[in-house]
């Protein structure tokens, strides 16, 4: 099977996370692992919302913040009721009242200070 992938005929966003995801499961069982039932849990660059869809099985809640809406219409249908999306720019929103975990998982984030 021929894995190559044309770029030039990838939308943007679509390149863009080709490169940075998925993750692999060792890392995704440790980010899990870190999440209590009670946590409310604000994930940066939610991406297809694979691991906010396994968070939403363990937290109160979790909000999802990915900017790129593409990426998003091609997650799929199923929204737990304890996840809230928002397509919008984590660098610039204020963040949910009663966040108690906080997920980055963006090898390519340079700018993670902001989110402090």
């Amino acid at each position: 099977m021929d894995r190559t992938i044309d770029i030039h005929s990838c939308h943007k966003d679509d390149l863009w996370e080709m490169m940075w995801s998925p993750y692999d499961a060792e890392t995704y069982r440790f980010v899990l692992d870190q999440i209590k039932p009670d946590d409310v849990v604000f994930e940066i660059g939610a991406g297809d919302l694979r691991l906010s869809r396994m968070i939403s099985q363990i937290c109160k809640h979790i909000y999802a913040v990915e900017i790129h809406r593409s990426v998003l219409e091609n997650s799929g249908i199923y929204i737990p009721g304890n996840l809230t999306v928002l397509n919008l720019d984590a660098r610039v929103i204020p963040f949910p009242k009663g966040i108690s975990v906080g997920v980055l998982l963006m090898r390519h984030c340079t700018h993670f200070d902001l989110y402090a």
